[in-house]
């Protein structure tokens, strides 16, 4: 029996394309299907049932797999020997062909952005290629003042329930912050417009990319435009950050109130929040309360080293920032950095160079300074640029000034 094989929404498209244009005929419908079902017995022998076309080409729905002989004889009805050279030649005529229309949208302005949005809805967006190809449109539409292509990429039917497609989708709209950042107020204003209804903006826009330092500024605003949205945690999240943004101008009665509120938020929930979002509650806890009741409820229950690391920087820097920068939590054992050594994605890199910074930090306050050039060797500093990650690059730059400062001391 013939295992399953994936096969990605662009190869699909291209896979049905090809056939159609070969076949002339349109496979959009049971009558499609079964004709071209009589045409592979009759022309080439190979027993493929309508009902495995009609699910492998969308007109029926289903989540099972085609299987590996299925795609390896139909692609030999258009010349391949087998589905892996079809893949291969498809991933590198999709490359050359978006490049081809990404230039001449570059040289002809908006006259292409059409094709391009064809391209975009078709991506494979769990890998780092089409994140990077759909940057680069973003980026370039940006410069052109395209508004209408961002409207309609921001449209854009993304599967936002698969983690690693969002954590490659951040990529893709981090330009959104880099014009905010730059005061470009019509980027500013397109995201206002678009983000109180669009999920991936809320998703990359205001939960990764949290821009602090913009609180009473653009992305004050962003949050405050929000009135529904389908994300679980989102309301918890905000009133925190609306805490912060009070406790930042000394407004501790407004902070207390919003932190309250987020609390009322969090015994109504019945899902388990992100790690991060668990280690705010647990800073705002202590810096408002002095407590330790929601550090104890959360800290002692993660359960991956990934959701202990992204905990930490989070709980640590909030509580160094506004409460104490001396503070060390006697409860919380670091763990040790080789633990995570099998963290490889960018997004997941960010992690651990932020905890490698807090985990030197902490060496620092204790005294037990033999460490902490090694920690910070394994930081990825120059994937730390935007909001909240400034903090660690300036924290960072003073460790290692120090230490570099100590060891010309002791030269001497």
């Amino acid at each position: 029996m013939s295992v399953p094989n994936s096969i990605s929404p662009s190869e699909r498209q291209w896979l049905l394309k090809l056939i159609e244009d070969k076949f002339q005929i349109a496979l959009n419908s049971h009558y499609a299907c079964l004709e071209f079902s009589k045409i592979l017995k009759d022309q080439f022998n190979i027993s493929i049932s309508y009902n495995t076309i009609r699910r492998l080409f969308g007109i029926v729905q289903s989540n099972n797999l085609p299987s590996q002989y299925t795609l390896d004889k139909l692609v030999s009805t258009i010349g391949f020997t087998h589905y892996k050279s079809f893949k291969s030649y498809i991933q590198t005529f999709d490359t050359d062909y978006f490049n081809g229309i990404l230039f001449l949208y570059r040289s002809n302005g908006k006259t292409y952005s059409e094709k391009l949005i064809q391209i975009l809805k078709y991506l494979d967006y769990s890998t780092h290629e089409s994140a990077y190809k759909l940057k680069a449109v973003v980026e370039l539409a940006i410069q052109f003042d395209d508004y209408i292509l961002l409207e309609q990429i921001v449209q854009i039917d993304f599967d936002v329930s698969k983690t690693e497609v969002v954590e490659k989708l951040f990529i893709s709209f981090q330009e959104f912050h880099i014009q905010a950042e730059k005061e470009n107020y019509k980027v500013i204003q397109f995201v206002l417009k678009h983000i109180h209804h669009n999920l991936i903006l809320q998703k990359c826009l205001l939960q990764h990319f949290v821009i602090e330092h913009a609180l009473n500024g653009y992305y004050g605003d962003w949050l405050a435009s929000i009135t529904e949205t389908p994300l679980p945690d989102f309301y918890i999240f905000r009133d925190l950050m609306f805490c912060q943004k009070a406790f930042s101008v000394k407004n501790v009665d407004e902070a207390r109130f919003y932190y309250k509120r987020a609390l009322k938020a969090l015994n109504k929930a019945n899902f388990d929040m992100h790690a991060k979002l668990k280690g705010r509650i647990a800073a705002w806890d202590f810096i408002l309360n002095h407590s330790q009741q929601k550090f104890n409820t959360f800290y002692f229950n993660l359960k991956t080293n990934v959701e202990y690391a992204s905990f930490i920087i989070v709980y640590y820097r909030l509580i160094w920032i506004y409460k104490d920068g001396n503070y060390i939590n006697e409860n919380i054992q670091l763990k040790p950095i080789q633990e995570f050594q099998s963290i490889v994605s960018v997004y997941l890199l960010e992690i651990i160079s932020k905890y490698c910074i807090i985990y030197a930090n902490c060496l620092l306050l204790k005294n037990n300074t033999s460490e902490i050039r090694d920690t910070l060797e394994l930081v990825h500093i120059d994937i730390l640029f935007l909001g909240e990650h400034k903090w660690f690059r300036n924290l960072y730059h003073t460790m290692l000034s120090r230490e570099i400062l100590k060891t010309i001391s002791l030269s001497n």
